[in-house]
């Protein structure tokens, strides 16, 4: 309700753009509200760095969390997952 509402008050004179927590489990029902033509998706995850030369107890500047050994990188498989759940089926790609 609160997100056709906002798009509704817009007007067309803006783009409200879906974001926080949309994935393949809801991207659709986003997508059915009326005026949704675009979402914002998170499709990150955590994978160990390949860095090889630790120091325990040694941090790079100031003890950092999470591990500073982990990075995030995109999921092709979740994004691939979540463009499949919408309109077009490919994901875009905008900058």
């Amino acid at each position: 309700p609160r997100l056709a509402s906002l798009i509704a008050r817009s007007a067309g004179t803006l783009t409200v753009l879906p974001g926080g927590g949309i994935g393949a489990s809801n991207v659709a029902s986003v997508l059915a509200v009326p005026g949704v033509t675009e979402v914002h998706v998170g499709a990150g995850r955590m994978v160990e760095s390949s860095m090889t030369y630790r120091v325990p107890d040694v941090f790079m500047g100031s003890a950092y969390h999470p591990d500073e050994y982990v990075r995030e990188e995109a999921d092709g498989a979740a994004i691939k997952a979540i463009a499949s759940l919408t309109r077009g089926g490919e994901p875009s790609l905008k900058s």
